[in-house]
């Protein structure tokens, strides 16, 4: 199974995230806050690549989320350069933040279960359909 065929559609993730924050601004829900301080820590390479291996991506991927090149991020993971202040920031809020990030998510089971729900009613809705039309005839 292809990446994009496992992906589950963006109209389901953005329904799912309007629901979310309805419920915020109702004070139903409360949202995720991460300080990251101005000036994060160094990372020593290999921690800079374990942590783009976690997320599952490539070194072009990583490089693109960055906004930097694909021999940056090499240069970073070999140690032979240092992320900037802007991407250590980023850095630290993934390294901080590794249940949102890595494995199945909080976030990606509510979209599944919406999606779920979406298909349950579109197929009672056909089997309706189906008992009406059979009336009618």
């Amino acid at each position: 199974m292809s990446e994009s065929e496992s992906r589950i559609p963006l109209f389901e993730r953005l329904k799912v995230a309007l629901e979310e924050g309805i419920k915020f601004a109702k004070g139903n829900q409360n949202l995720l806050t991460t300080l990251v301080p101005e000036h994060p820590p160094a990372l020593r390479a290999e921690a800079i690549r374990q942590l783009r291996q976690l997320a599952g991506m490539t070194q072009l991927d990583f490089a693109q989320v960055l906004h930097v090149s694909t021999k940056t991020v090499r240069s970073w993971e070999q140690g032979t350069r240092q992320p900037s202040q802007r991407a250590l920031r980023f850095l630290y809020f993934l390294n901080q933040n590794q249940k949102l990030f890595y494995g199945p998510s909080a976030f990606a089971n509510r979209v599944k279960q919406a999606k779920e729900k979406h298909d349950t009613s579109s197929r009672a809705s056909k089997i309706a359909r189906r008992k009406v039309k059979t009336k009618a005839s």
